[in-house]
Parts: C-alpha cells; sequence; structure tokens
C-alpha cells in the first residue's frame, strides 16, 4: 500500500548503498521525505541523482561518528522538510 508515510520525514543512516539505499528509495515510495547520511560521497550522490523522488530527498555527507556531522546533516533536512518523526540508524 503505497502512500503509508505520507506528511513523515525520515531520516536514514547509512543510506547511500545496499539495505541503506534500500531503506531511501521504499520510504520515498510510501511518500516520505527523506534525509540520509553517509560517509561515502560518491555513492550517496550517486544514489540522490537517481531517485525518482528526489525533490523529496535530501542528501549530507557526514560521519555518524561525528556529532557534528550528524547535527549539521540533520538541520539541513529539518530546514527543508521539517521535524524527523522517523529514524533508520542503518549505519
Amino acid at each position: 500500500m503505497a502512500g503509508r508515510l505520507e506528511k513523515h520525514h525520515v531520516m536514514v543512516t547509512g543510506g547511500s548503498r545496499g539495505i541503506g539505499a534500500a531503506i531511501v528509495e521504499k520510504a520515498l515510495a510510501e511518500g516520505a521525505y527523506v534525509t540520509f547520511i553517509d560517509i561515502e560521497a560518491a555513492a550517496g550522490n550517486q544514489l540522490h541523482n537517481t531517485l525518482s523522488f528526489k525533490d523529496r530527498c535530501y542528501f549530507g555527507v557526514g560521519n555518524v561518528c561525528k556529532n557534528e556531522d550528524i547535527e549539521r546533516v540533520l538541520k539541513d533536512g529539518v530546514a527543508r522538510f521539517g521535524t524527523v518523526t522517523g529514524l533508520v540508524n542503518n549505519a
């Protein structure tokens, strides 16, 4: 059933490849706004460029072991899409 995540903003850590990328794609397909963070800039940018709903998605490069990276990406995502209502800690 599509649309289960409409009006939600989901943050995904480690969202550039593998399971994380699949989570990003599924959340977007379900109607969510998605912010994802990953240390792999090239993989994250490549994924973002291939997404069908990239207008509802923000990718921020960062290391989830560094609070300042998480805070920066979260702040940018919230500025775009509002409060985060879901978190997937995939990293």
